[in-house]
């Protein structure tokens, strides 16, 4: 129940993993005045562009009133300062109207000028590269080129600052360090809201259809899917995933079990040559099948084909893939680390948790071998997603967070 009216405007140039997107559907489903603003360029990734969940967005002409595209500054004034200011001011003003916003990525930058209470989400590894290291892309932008150096410097410090103005910073459990390092603030964890309408098991007789046509398709008797970006080469980058361990993992999976197995993976990620040098040394090439990214309905479709799903090894964070894939039934491996009470789900997700390639190597083995204990675990998996990050629970997690945010902005207010 909603006790305090309220404009929410999320702002974020990339929309990263459509997370921004999904927030604001389920928030006006629960009758709040939300809005979405994005960057109009080219410069978004098509992933993380709202038609890539919701398709029948790809026509302009079906876009929601409440969605929005703007251009964005980048970064920081460093080069063309006139052109940043412009984009800035055209923002600012835009933003004016709500009564508070959340952001992510370098948005804290320029958003703190707006006089607003915003609330910082970190996700992924945001707080990591941005705050930390100063920069968010491929390794070769941490050249050491002094100009570069310069850059990371002033992003870096100026992204700091702004987030010690933030009213919240919502991050993943293992980066409480860091924030507190930083000076930051208000730290909380929220669940994730998973379009519980997209994400779920097919119908019984229909999920075995399609395994069975894929199995035919792919010539094998067994499916592993790892949609996760490939990034595994620099243990020190915050996002690493450790698709590395994966790929020896299901090389002495083969070797030991002689099954006709393949693992589908997405052909994404700054370390997809490595990986794919990495499968060739491996001797494996036959066993691995690469395809181009895919829409949400179609991770969906996958999530269902396959057998075991297997997400990220490193950072011990549970990850959007992981809990997709979850909601959707399918046996979910992934590591994931333990967390302080009150920052994490109540309960640990019923996931195979695994972190070094011999942990994943023995679930493979272990779950290969009985499928009513994939069955059984798909099951408890879907049920924990159901319970903890469907729209309808956590959404109020969301509200209660904006209103707390909201009566300690008014309650300063009237002080002054």
């Amino acid at each position: 129940m909603v006790s305090i009216p309220m404009k929410v405007l999320f702002c974020d140039p990339e929309n990263t993993q459509n997370n921004f997107y999904i927030f604001t559907k389920f928030l006006r489903k629960k009758g709040i005045d939300a809005s979405l603003v994005i960057e109009s360029g080219s410069k978004v990734p098509e992933v993380h562009r709202p038609y890539w969940h919701d398709t029948w967005l790809k026509d302009p002409a079906s876009s929601p009133e409440w969605l929005h595209y703007m251009e964005f500054p980048l970064f920081i004034p460093y080069r063309h300062p006139l052109d940043y200011i412009a984009k800035q001011r055209r923002l600012l003003n835009f933003v004016r109207d709500y009564d508070i916003i959340a952001c992510s990525g370098f948005t804290p930058i320029w958003i703190r000028w707006a006089r607003k209470p915003f609330i910082f989400f970190s996700f992924g590894a945001d707080l990591d590269q941005l705050a930390v290291q100063g920069w968010a892309g491929i390794p070769s932008y941490t050249s050491t080129l002094r100009e570069k150096r310069l850059v990371h410097f002033l992003i870096q410090r100026h992204l700091t600052g702004s987030l010690r103005k933030a009213s919240a910073i919502v991050l993943s459990p293992y980066q409480i360090e860091t924030a507190t390092r930083l000076g930051l603030k208000n730290l909380r964890f929220l669940p994730h809201i998973i379009d519980t309408d997209l994400f779920k098991p097919m119908d019984y007789q229909e999920r075995q259809q399609e395994k069975e046509k894929m199995r035919e398709k792919l010539k094998c008797d067994l499916i592993f899917f790892n949609p996760s970006r490939q990034i595994w080469t620099d243990r020190a980058i915050a996002d690493c995933k450790g698709n590395d361990k994966l790929f020896r993992a299901f090389a002495k999976f083969l070797f030991a079990t002689r099954k006709q197995a393949k693992l589908v993976v997405i052909e994404k990620g700054w370390d997809l040559d490595a990986s794919k040098k990495l499968v060739n040394e491996l001797g494996i090439t036959d066993h691995v099948v690469w395809t181009s990214p895919i829409t949400k309905p179609e991770m969906r479709r996958f999530y269902n084909i396959a057998d075991m799903v297997f997400d990220q090894f490193v950072l011990g964070v549970l990850a959007l893939v992981s809990v997709e894939s979850m909601a959707c039934g399918t046996a979910t491996f992934s590591y994931v680390a333990q967390a302080p009470k009150g920052l994490f789900y109540p309960e640990m997700p019923p996931m195979v948790n695994v972190n070094t390639e011999d942990e994943i190597f023995r679930g493979m083995c272990q779950f290969d071998e009985n499928e009513n204990m994939r069955n059984e675990l798909g099951e408890k998996c879907q049920k924990w997603v159901r319970q903890y990050c469907h729209p309808d629970v956590a959404i109020d997690k969301y509200v209660e967070l904006f209103e707390e945010v909201l009566r300690t902005t008014r309650k300063s207010k009237s002080r002054i």
